[in-house]
């Protein structure tokens, strides 16, 4: 069973993606606001 699953990896890594080295951080989108009233 061993061998078996040590295939069954094989191949499920084979299938994943490589590793991206993109490594940049997320920024939070800008958004658009305005005041209505003098109380929040």
């Amino acid at each position: 069973m061993g061998s078996e699953y040590d295939k069954m990896l094989d191949e499920l890594y084979a299938k994943l993606p490589e590793k991206t080295t993109h490594t940049e951080r997320f920024e939070m989108p800008k958004f658009d606001y305005f005041v209505e009233g003098n109380r929040t």
